[in-house]
């Protein structure tokens, strides 16, 4: 039976993507549904398809071999090869997780076998990559981390933009593993546009000569051909290191780690500092000893800097789909290099790996061994719901299909992908009494941003969920942004787009748990503070830490709504008693949900000058300052619903006690309401599982903490 067009399109262009055909290539397939069909059409794919493991065959020519875009094709491949590709990156810096992970979507986008990466880093970035790796679970991918060591190269003096980081390739002979012994390494900017298992199999040739242990593809521009003063030694052009092959076993019998820094310290005292970082000492390593040298083709390694010829490599437009790895290496990365001809062709292509769903890299192409991805998601959902300070109830139990709230319930079973520190954060507590302002948004509310940042100066933690080309659009917005683009105290951690309902408890354990400071203020992000909050929030908690040392307290902020979209934020509290009086400003949801903020009792506060107590009530969902630790929000809970009640209720339970703050107060800014709440409000099956999600909560309750906790039981019930 002949399949459907559709169907014989998809086969193709997964056959082609395990051949390794170029990006571009597998648009033409798609569009003409051939591979054949595409390359007669148009100059831009010469992909050939062998079988249904076939390869890719690409046409050049040039003088120098070297420079000569095409090697000879490498043989299909009769059988699955399960044997993981090993590729090496330094990720120097929060800041460089984020080119980071755009390197990784283009290797697994292109990949026909298991990869194992191995990670370079430290610190907060290391925090950042473990965390991602471990929430997006990649079938057949395996990740080591390694400690930066610094300690190795910082005696080198180095004027490249990089910094130490640019000498870190140096150490990794050292740094990986004895047992490694042949490593793919690539730079952080650069995007694979085809299987890397074809540049892995050169290795099959390097080893096929005694002595050869790195393999280098031409610098394409004129730098060591200059004859400028402080220019290190290097053989003709020299040799770009942002996309490397290192046999590490033959590296380390040659001596290594001996022989690099001895021609370091001799060039670097002849010639002055490295300018480009490893790569000057790489080059006058093989200049002295050109045996180590393997080349590469160049496509495997086009640069696109403000000072390279990639003309050099692909010639022409025909020659296209031969690149294999686009590297730019300029300070400005992606977003610098214009001028070369087909610069806005390869910014596309970038573009497509930044903005592809990394959940789509989860689906198995090809039948190796599982390597325990499904095994990690229950151990994260395990960690969820029994975590020291969690509630989240059932999480990691079975879903059945038939229970009515089957959909709400699913969505305990996501784990989705999380990025931290997306954006660079640089900010450290200032004392044991500091507090960071805690919320959370999709981007649809990013522009409120700015307002808030100018009521608030102190350090911000905001999770928000995103996909993965709205990602990128928030760093454009905040990195225009004249008001956000200086602030180094906002912390930008992402969780990415997955089902049906917004995740906002886990959103906001998320942004409480990074929260730098011992002290956090639980926000929704549609309110401003009163301007100098925090500032005084510093004040009231250290007066109460002062006073109730063995009590647990959590400090109300007063909440108030207007309905005025120009509305001149009040000053002071006179200003807002004004405002309330003439009714531009109200209690926040005073007429939709009373019960909400009833118990802060604002007729008592109107003329408090001193905090005073409050006792929980049923619904109470005040906005509080908590410590960090105390107590997290229960992620049973998504959309709209019993979200915060339930965290309060878990904090009266726990043995807090309220104390409403006198002098400070938030304010609701009008805004259309979400999907979750017109699902709320107008679906009679929503509000039922909201309803039975909190009894389940309670009885959770009860479970954990004993009979008092059916007190709970007298809550409002949607009907």
């Amino acid at each position: 039976m002949r399949l459907p067009f559709s169907v014989r399109r998809r086969g193709r262009l997964l056959s082609a993507l395990l051949a390794g055909c170029s990006l571009l290539c597998l648009l033409s397939i798609a569009r003409d549904g051939s591979a054949g069909r595409a390359a007669s059409s148009s100059p831009d794919c010469q992909c050939e398809i062998v079988g249904s493991l076939g390869v890719a065959s690409a046409a050049g020519s040039g003088a120098n071999a070297s420079l000569a875009a095409g090697p000879s094709l490498t043989p299909g491949r009769q059988q699955l090869d399960c044997q993981a590709i090993h590729v090496a990156l330094i990720v120097g810096g929060q800041t460089a997780t984020r080119y980071a992970v755009t390197v990784v979507k283009s290797v697994l986008f292109h990949r026909s076998t298991p990869i194992h990466l191995h990670l370079v880093t430290a610190g907060r970035a290391k925090r950042v990559l473990k965390t991602l790796f471990r929430t997006w679970r990649i079938p057949h991918l395996r990740v080591d981390y390694y400690d930066t060591a610094t300690d190795q190269v910082s005696w080198l003096s180095n004027t490249h933009y990089s910094g130490v980081y640019g000498l870190l390739k140096l150490t990794l002979p050292s740094v990986l593993p004895r047992s490694l012994e042949r490593v793919i390494v690539l730079d952080t900017d650069v995007a694979v546009t085809a299987d890397p298992l074809q540049l892995w199999q050169l290795f099959g040739q390097l080893a096929e000569r005694p002595g050869l242990a790195i393999g280098l593809a031409d610098n394409l521009s004129d730098w060591y051909l200059s004859g400028k003063a402080g220019v290190w030694p290097a053989l003709g052009r020299g040799f770009n290191t942002g996309v490397m092959l290192m046999h590490l076993a033959r590296l380390r019998a040659w001596g290594w780690d001996r022989r690099w820094p001895a021609v370091a310290r001799e060039c670097a005292a002849k010639h002055g500092p490295a300018q480009l970082a490893d790569q000057d000492v790489i080059n006058a390593l093989v200049r002295r000893h050109p045996g180590l040298l393997y080349r590469i083709p160049c496509y495997w390694n086009v640069q696109l800097g403000d000072h390279t010829q990639p003309e050099l490599c692909y010639r022409s437009p025909a020659n296209l789909p031969s690149v294999r790895i686009l590297h730019w290496n300029s300070p400005l990365k992606v977003w610098g290099a214009r001028r070369h001809r087909f610069a806005q062709h390869f910014h596309t292509l970038y573009m497509t790996y930044l903005d592809y769903d990394g959940g789509l890299l989860r689906r198995r192409l090809f039948a190796c061994p599982d390597d325990g991805a499904e095994d990690d998601q229950d151990q994260l959902l395990a960690e969820d719901a029994s975590g020291a300070n969690s509630l989240a109830g059932p999480a990691a139990a079975g879903v059945s299909a038939g229970d009515e709230c089957y959909e709400m319930r699913a969505e305990q079973r996501l784990v989705r992908r999380t990025h931290l520190y997306y954006l660079e954060y640089n900010y450290t507590a200032q004392g044991p009494h500091d507090v960071t302002l805690v919320s959370q948004l999709s981007l649809d509310r990013v522009q409120l941003l700015e307002s808030l940042s100018r009521h608030w100066a102190g350090p911000i933690s905001l999770c928000i969920y995103v996909t993965d080309a709205e990602a990128h659009q928030l760093a454009t917005f905040v990195e225009s942004s004249q008001v956000l683009r200086h602030r180094r105290n906002i912390a930008y951690h992402l969780l990415m787009k997955e089902g049906q309902f917004y995740p906002v408890n886990r959103l906001r354990n998320v942004a409480m748990e990074n929260a730098v400071t011992d002290f956090v203020f639980l926000l929704d992000f549609d309110f401003l503070p009163s301007l100098g909050l925090y500032e005084h929030l510093r004040s009231e908690i250290a007066r109460f830490s002062a006073q109730q040392r063995q009590q647990r307290v959590a400090l109300i902020v007063p909440a108030f709504e207007t309905f005025q979209y120009k509305l001149q934020f009040p000053a002071s509290k006179a200003e807002l008693l004004s405002r309330l009086n003439l009714g531009e400003i109200v209690p926040f949801r005073q007429e939709v949900f009373r019960e909400g903020h009833r118990a802060t009792d604002f007729t008592r506060w109107k003329s408090a000058t001193q905090s005073y107590p409050v006792t929980w009530q049923a619904d109470f969902e005040p906005y509080v300052v908590i410590g960090r630790d105390a107590a997290r929000f229960d992620t049973r809970f998504v959309g709209f619903g019993w979200n915060k009640v339930s965290f309060i209720m878990q904090l009266d339970i726990l043995g807090f006690a309220f104390r409403v703050l006198p002098n400070a107060f938030i304010v609701h800014l009008p805004h259309a309401p979400s999907l979750d709440v017109a699902r709320f409000r107008f679906i009679p099956e929503y509000r039922h599982c909201i309803n039975t999600l909190k009894v389940e909560y309670i009885k959770y309750l009860a479970k954990r903490h004993g009979v008092r906790a059916l007190k709970y039981l007298s809550f409002r019930r949607d009907a």
